[in-house]
């Protein structure tokens, strides 16, 4: 039961260019059973996932406002799809060691998430971080468990600091006109 990305997710009623849908598209890195319950009090639907081969978990409804949602089975989890249509305030990953790819954000300019908070932890496989255009995001980025991190797009966000490994693999950066503190060595 603790091995679980957390996200607050909405439905906005007023939206430019992404449509809300808290539909959620799981990859699992190896053969599982994978869950997710959306509410505290929801039921968790449950299907057998296969590595590799990505599983689409349908929102039981449309209109969602500071939903917490769970998704089990998190440190065998390499995807967690396009996040950007939950219109996430609050994104936990930090036990979900496979995590490859993390998008919160939209390159749409338009585009306005409530996300204030990303937490990261060992994701030790993540190679690409996307929050652009999640305007309310001023917390700093902590990468320095996320040594093969080699794309980060946080352009229209609101953060101020981003820490990076030591050493890594680093190809893009797109960083906001907010930054004050980079570390990277």
């Amino acid at each position: 039961k603790e091995d679980t990305i957390v996200l607050r997710v909405n439905s906005p009623t007023v939206t430019s260019g992404v449509k809300p849908c808290a539909d959620i598209s799981v990859t699992p890195y190896s053969d599982m059973y994978t869950g997710v319950r959306y509410g505290a009090e929801g039921t968790i639907q449950q299907h057998r996932t296969f590595r590799n081969e990505t599983h689409k978990f349908i929102a039981a409804a449309d209109n969602f406002t500071d939903l917490e949602t769970i998704i089990y089975g998190a440190s065998q989890i390499s995807s967690i799809g396009d996040l950007a249509p939950l219109y996430c305030n609050y994104c936990d990953v930090s036990r979900a060691s496979k995590l490859i790819e993390l998008k919160l954000g939209s390159e749409d300019p338009n585009y306005e998430s409530r996300l204030t908070g990303v937490a990261l932890g060992a994701n030790r496989l993540l190679k690409k971080l996307d929050v652009r255009n999640c305007k309310s995001l001023e917390a700093s980025i902590n990468l320095i468990n996320c040594g093969n991190i080699e794309e980060i797009y946080a352009e229209g966000s609101s953060t101020t600091s981003i820490s990076l490994a030591d050493s890594g693999y680093l190809k893009v950066m797109h960083l906001p006109a907010t930054i004050v503190d980079l570390t990277m060595k």
